[in-house]
């Protein structure tokens, strides 16, 4: 799988996007590269909350999904630190396209990690 380490400071904000899809990246042959094992690809993102507005550590910021995509219902989150949250990203069906808003002070702090399942079609 692959993780990302995200660093929001104030005025900063990610606009709404769906996560992409990827295969996963293993150790080539000779072990001094990657390459990709298209037998594995990316379905779900999880976030990892690393602080929190409720202790201070930074205000606006919070995370919207929009599971209906934009104009419908959305959902917006403000997790505590070391919460985490699951949608799917990429091809699936139910693929979630989110945000990340504004930070209006302090600085936000989260880790991204994709989780890798089998392809479709891979035995």
């Amino acid at each position: 799988g692959y993780l990302r380490c995200y660093r929001y400071g104030v005025g900063q904000a990610f606009l709404p996007h769906f996560d992409r899809g990827r295969p996963a990246a293993v150790l080539s042959p000779q072990g001094r590269s990657y390459t990709w094992n298209r037998l594995l690809f990316s379905r779900h993102s999880l976030l990892v909350y690393l602080n929190s507005t409720q202790v201070g550590a930074f205000t606006g910021g919070g995370t919207t999904l929009m599971p209906e995509g934009a104009g419908g219902t959305t959902i917006r989150l403000s997790p505590a630190s070391g919460a985490a949250v699951v949608f799917p990203h990429g091809n699936h069906h139910a693929s979630m396209l989110h945000a990340g808003e504004e930070v209006t002070s302090g600085l936000k702090y989260v880790m991204r990690f994709d989780i890798v399942c089998k392809a479709h079609g891979s035995a």
